[in-house]
C-alpha cells in the first residue's frame, strides 16, 4: 500500500503507531487510519484555510432532472430530463430555399422549417403541343403529340364484283382479293379509226389515226407590253394577242428616228475658257456639239457683301429668308421628322415605306419562322430530353 499526501507550501509530518498513521500538516493536524484497507482521514484539531472556488454545477434544473454533458469541454453541462436516451440538443439545417428557426432545442421547443421559395417554375422548351398548367407543388403536363401505336387488326371491304377472303388479320396472314365479275366492257367514244378487240382481262386497241397523244389544254404567257385573251383552249378556240396600254410597235422608219434621237442624247456639258468661253455638249454616241462666245464685260468685281479683292462666296452670304420658296422647300429637321409616320404593324416580313408611313414589324421568333431543333423540359432545375416520348408524374409530397 502507498499513501500520497500532498500539501502545497505546507510542512507535512507523517508518523505510524500500530494500525494508525498520523499525517500532520503543521498547524493543521490530520489523523489518517488504515483499517482493512480502508483509509480514514480526519482532522485531529483545528480548521484548515478556505480552498479555491470550484466550477460548481450548472444553475437551474427541476426535480427529476440530471446533469448531462453538452461537449467534451470540462464543466460544459446542462440539466436534462432523466430517461433511457441521452439526447441533449436537437437542431436542423436547410439547403437553398429552406429556412430553419427555433434551434437548437436543449430542453423543450419547436423547430420551424419553412420553404422560402415555394413558387417553383417548371419550364418546357422545344416544339410540340405540350403545355404545363398548375402552380407549385402541383403541375399538370398535357400533350396532343402523336406517337407510334400498335396495329391489332387489318381487313378489307370490297364493292360489287369483288370478293375478299383471309381477313381480318390479327397477327399475320394474307388477304385474297378476287374479281368475281370478269366480263368487263371497254368502250370507245369519239371519232377516228381506233378499235378495241378481245375479252377481259386481255384487250387490244388498234388505230390508224395519224395523230399521237391527246392535247387537253393550250395556253400562252406573254412578256410585259403584250396581253392575251381566249386562253386556255381546252377544246377549240383562238388565242388573241394585243398591245398593253402605253405600249406600241414602231415602224422601221420610226425606229430609225428613235435610234438617231437616242444617239444624239446629251450626257454631259462643260464650259472652258475665260474671256472667250466654249460650251461643249457630249452626246450618247460619242459626238459633241460646241458653242463659243465672248464676255461683253470682263471687269473684275470690286465688292461683294462689302468684301473686296478676290472674293469667295462664304456661308451666310444668303439665307433662306432672302430666297423665296416655290415648289422645292428648304430642308429642316422639323419638316423631315413630320414627313414620316412610324408604325409597328405585324410580326414578320420586310419593313415598308408607303405614303410617308414607315412600318417596321414587331418581329418575334414565331413571326420569323424560327422552329427549335430540340425539345427539353426543366423540372426543379433538372433538364430532361423530350426528343422521345416520356411520362412525368409530379405530386404533392408535403413540406419538410
Amino acid at each position: 500500500m502507498s499513501i500520497d499526501v500532498n500539501a502545497i507550501d505546507q510542512t507535512v509530518e507523517v508518523t505510524a503507531v500500530g494500525d494508525e498513521i498520523n499525517v500532520n500538516i503543521i498547524d493543521q493536524p490530520v489523523l489518517v487510519s488504515v483499517t482493512d484497507q480502508i483509509i480514514e482521514v480526519a482532522a485531529s484539531a483545528g480548521t484548515g484555510p478556505q480552498g479555491p472556488a470550484g466550477a460548481g454545477v450548472a444553475a437551474g434544473g427541476v426535480t427529476g432532472q440530471v446533469l448531462s454533458k453538452l461537449s467534451n469541454t470540462n464543466y460544459d453541462t446542462v440539466w436534462v430530463n432523466a430517461g433511457a436516451g441521452t439526447v441533449y440538443s436537437v437542431n436542423a439545417s436547410g439547403s437553398t430555399g429552406i429556412s430553419v428557426t427555433g434551434g437548437p432545442i436543449t430542453g423543450a421547443g419547436t423547430l420551424t422549417i419553412t420553404n422560402t421559395a415555394p413558387d417553383q417554375v417548371v419550364g418546357l422548351t422545344g416544339a410540340g403541343t405540350a403545355v404545363i398548367t398548375g402552380t407549385y407543388p402541383n403541375f399538370t403536363i398535357t400533350t396532343n403529340d402523336q406517337f407510334d401505336g400498335t396495329v391489332t387488326s387489318v381487313n378489307i371491304t370490297a364493292g360489287t364484283g369483288i370478293s375478299v377472303s383471309g381477313g381480318p388479320i390479327t397477327t399475320s396472314g394474307n388477304i385474297n382479293v378476287v374479281n368475281t365479275s370478269p366480263d368487263q366492257v371497254v368502250s370507245l367514244t369519239s371519232g377516228g379509226t381506233t378499235t378495241i378487240t378481245g375479252t377481259y382481262p386481255n384487250f387490244t386497241i388498234s388505230s390508224a389515226d395519224s395523230t399521237l397523244g391527246t392535247v387537253t389544254s393550250v395556253n400562252m404567257t406573254v412578256p410585259t407590253g403584250l396581253t392575251i385573251s381566249g386562253n386556255p383552249i381546252t377544246s377549240a378556240g383562238t388565242l388573241a394577242l394585243a398591245l398593253a396600254s402605253g405600249y406600241s410597235i414602231p415602224t422601221t422608219a420610226s425606229q430609225a428616228t428613235w435610234d438617231a434621237a437616242y444617239n444624239d442624247k446629251i450626257n454631259s456639258a462643260a464650259v472652258t475658257g475665260t474671256t472667250t468661253k466654249t460650251l461643249t455638249l457630249n452626246q450618247q454616241d460619242g459626238g459633241t456639239v460646241t458653242a463659243s462666245w465672248t464676255d461683253d464685260n470682263t471687269d473684275a468685281v470690286t465688292s461683294v457683301f462689302g468684301r473686296t479683292g478676290a472674293v469667295v462666296a462664304t456661308g451666310g452670304d444668303y439665307s433662306t429668308s432672302q430666297v423665296t420658296e416655290v415648289t422645292n422647300l428648304y430642308y429642316t429637321d422639323t419638316r423631315a421628322r413630320n414627313a414620316i409616320t412610324l408604325t409597328t404593324t405585324g410580326t414578320s416580313g420586310a419593313s415598308t415605306y408607303t405614303g410617308g408611313t414607315l412600318n417596321i414589324p414587331s418581329y418575334s421568333v414565331a413571326g420569323l419562322g424560327a422552329v427549335p431543333d430540340s425539345r427539353t423540359i426543366t423540372i426543379n432545375g433538372v433538364l430532361f430530353d423530350l426528343s422521345a416520348n416520356r411520362n412525368f408524374e409530379i405530386g404533392d409530397y408535403g413540406t419538410f
